[in-house]
């Protein structure tokens, strides 16, 4: 393992930590628990970062993409920033619209945690969220838990709390599997096996619906090339939360492969929803090494509870309790053919 300065905040010391298996290794801050590098073997053996980031502390300070986070108290969005339980409205920070996205204006993304263990291939984080945080009851504890092994990177969440709230965490990283800064990632192939999404409105809050996308430009089931799903259906892009029907196992949920690099990644969680982001919105971006993203530049798979779910009595739970724990494992499973 080694450790390096990544600056300072709130006159704290940041670090970067890098994380081995030998062959893969990924790059930790301690700023907002964030993925700045991860490097995989290619089909000629060279090694590619295939994520998206900042070279400095400001970076992630200014990061209105969220660019390679931990985020939460809930991660992706609740309607009308608000939400109620027995009966009591909790108002939210509201930082998109009306609404609230992956947390508020100052979700876990923008917390610097506590690093409590760190092996040469693995690193635990740590942070208390107040009660009132964001808007949200209850103090919260958290964990997380990144490993780099046989050639997986592997994400783990833990969460109690000392009164009744509401809980989501994921990781949103962008991928580019040709590398971060090679341009777009149209030219990956998607497979996610499930035609089932969160329907939503125009502000990307779901209707309640739970609807079967058979044969439309959201069904991935037999693997698509993102340019072609584009050319296809103009207008549309992919910001969408897909319906696992896992049962809380742990399964495959989506798999993304380049023809250019040969790498290809296989997402694996115990998480009921994966939202597909294919960086619609990606703007101008000064990223890592001089490089500027743009759109379409990078992906996100993030595995999460279904977006809304405090409004949304018919989606599987997000309430947590005291005396439970709230965990999640999404594992990032790289392979490379020649």
């Amino acid at each position: 393992m080694q450790k390096e300065l990544f600056g300072r905040y709130n006159d704290r010391e940041v670090n970067l930590y890098t994380l081995t298996d030998g062959k893969m290794s990924a790059r930790i801050t301690n700023f907002g628990a964030s993925l700045v590098s991860l490097t995989v073997p290619d089909k000629t053996g060279a090694l590619r970062d295939v994520v998206l980031g900042y070279d400095t502390l400001d970076g992630y300070i200014n990061n209105s993409c969220y660019v390679g986070v931990t985020v939460g108290r809930y991660a992706n969005r609740i309607g009308g920033a608000a939400f109620s339980i027995d009966g009591i409205i909790f108002p939210l920070s509201a930082n998109e619209g009306g609404n609230t996205l992956h947390g508020g204006s100052a979700g876990f993304d923008r917390l610097l945690w506590n690093v409590d263990n760190i092996s040469e291939n693995s690193i635990t984080l740590s942070l208390t969220s107040s009660d009132g945080d964001q808007g949200f009851p209850g103090a919260v504890k958290v964990l997380h838990t990144i490993t780099v092994t046989d050639g997986e990177l592997q994400l783990e969440y833990q969460a109690t709390t000392d009164k009744k709230t509401h809980v989501n965490l994921t990781n949103h990283s962008y991928f580019n599997l040709n590398g971060e800064g090679s341009g777009t990632i149209n030219n990956h192939t998607v497979t996610i096996p499930t035609a089932f999404i969160t329907e939503v409105d125009n502000e990307s809050i779901p209707t309640g619906a739970i609807t079967e996308m058979k044969g439309s430009f959201f069904d991935l089931r037999n693997g698509s090339k993102i340019s072609d799903k584009l050319k296809e259906n103009s207008g549309m892009f992919y910001d969408i939360n897909y319906v696992l029907n896992n049962e809380g196992a742990f399964a495959l949920a989506a798999t993304v492969t380049s023809e250019e690099s040969g790498i290809t990644i296989e997402a694996k969680t115990d998480a009921p929803g994966i939202q597909f982001y294919g960086g619609q919105f990606i703007d101008s971006v000064a990223g890592k090494n001089g490089h500027t993203y743009n759109q379409n530049d990078g992906f996100c798979l993030e595995a999460q509870l279904y977006p809304d779910t405090p409004n949304k009595g018919d989606f599987p739970s997000s309430l947590l309790l005291p005396g439970q724990t709230y965990t999640q494992k999404t594992v990032y499973r790289f392979s490379c053919r020649g």
